[in-house]
């Protein structure tokens, strides 16, 4: 029988602290691999500029239906025609999709289920 080398026990201890770096290396791995599992969700919602616009709607549709029933001689018809004009102007520029998309809630999460 012959033996080729002995090593220390330094370099025994520095073979096995190789080995348990690996390990942990592995762990990490398998770990970052669970979390990668999981996505991520991305939640918009309009319901916020959808509730601005629809009393913007009923505010209008008051408004109009006051004026209908009202005498155009009356001083507060100037007043309340004026102010249909400003409801309609703001439903104008906030009923599209354009505003919708600037206005637009975001919520974002981890979805554990996924």
């Amino acid at each position: 029988m012959h033996i080729q080398s002995v090593q220390s026990p330094s370099a025994y201890q520095d073979n096995l602290q190789v080995v348990g770096n690996n390990r942990n290396s592995q762990e990490k791995t398998s770990v970052a691999k669970e979390e990668s599992k999981h996505e991520e969700i991305c939640v918009a919602s309009t319901d916020r500029v959808d509730g601005e616009i629809a009393m913007l709607k009923a505010k209008e549709a008051q408004l109009a239906s006051k004026l209908g029933s009202m005498d155009k001689e009356s001083a507060e018809y100037g007043a309340l025609e004026q102010e249909l004009s400003q409801v309609e102007n703001e439903l104008s520029r906030k009923d599209n999709d354009t505003y919708r998309r600037q206005n637009t809630d975001f919520s974002s999460g981890v979805d554990i289920d996924a």
